[in-house]
C-alpha cells in the first residue's frame, strides 16, 4: 500500500503541473500589448531555463506563437527609427541591450506612409537615426525561432507595420 501511494502521489502532481503549464496560450487574440509581453516572458523563460527546460520552454513558445498568427502585437517602445527605413520593407531590431532579442520584419502601412506619424517629414529629412523611441504593432503573419551561437531570438513578420512615438508626458 506505501508503494502504491509513493507512485500515485508523484503521478498526480506532475499531471497538475503538466496541465496548468499548458494553460498559457493564445486568448483568442487578446490585446496586443498583452499579447507582447506574454511572448516576451515565454522568451526570458526559454532564454534563462535550466538546460533540460529549454527545448519545454522553446515549444510552448513555438505553440504560443502559431496560435498569435493573425492576431495583432504592439511593442514596447524599445525601437529606434533608422530613416532609410521608410523606403518600403523595413526590419526592425531594440538597441536597447534587455531587448536586443526581437526582430521585426514587414511592410510599412500604407496609410501612415502618409503623414500620420508625428514629425513624420522631419524624420525622412534626417541622416541618422532619430533618438525618439517607437513602439511597433501589427498583424502577425508569421515567425521564425533562431537558435544560433550569437544567441537566442524571434523574428516577427507583420502586415502593415504601424509606428507610435513614445509621448512626454508633462506635468504643469
Amino acid at each position: 500500500m506505501n508503494k502504491r501511494i509513493y507512485i500515485v502521489i508523484p503521478v498526480i502532481l506532475i499531471a497538475l503541473c503538466l496541465f496548468f503549464s499548458l494553460k498559457l496560450e493564445a486568448d483568442e487574440c487578446a490585446g496586443a500589448a498583452e499579447n507582447y509581453f506574454n511572448l516576451r516572458s515565454m522568451f526570458i523563460r526559454w532564454d534563462t531555463g535550466f538546460t533540460g527546460s529549454k527545448t519545454h520552454h522553446r515549444k510552448r513558445l513555438n505553440r504560443y506563437l502559431a496560435d498569435l498568427i493573425g492576431c495583432d502585437i504592439k511593442t514596447d517602445y524599445d525601437f529606434l527609427i533608422d530613416p532609410r527605413l521608410f523606403t518600403g520593407d523595413a526590419d526592425f531590431s531594440s538597441d536597447i541591450i534587455y531587448n536586443n532579442w526581437l526582430y521585426i520584419h514587414g511592410e510599412m502601412d500604407p496609410e501612415q506612409k502618409k503623414g500620420d506619424l508625428p514629425g513624420y517629414e522631419q524624420l525622412l529629412r534626417e541622416r541618422v537615426i532619430n533618438k525618439t523611441l517607437f513602439a511597433v504593432s501589427g498583424k502577425i503573419r508569421r515567425f521564425r525561432i533562431v537558435e544560433s551561437f550569437r544567441g537566442r531570438s524571434v523574428h516577427l513578420y507583420l502586415d502593415r507595420l504601424r509606428l507610435e512615438p513614445a509621448q512626454k508626458n508633462v506635468s504643469l
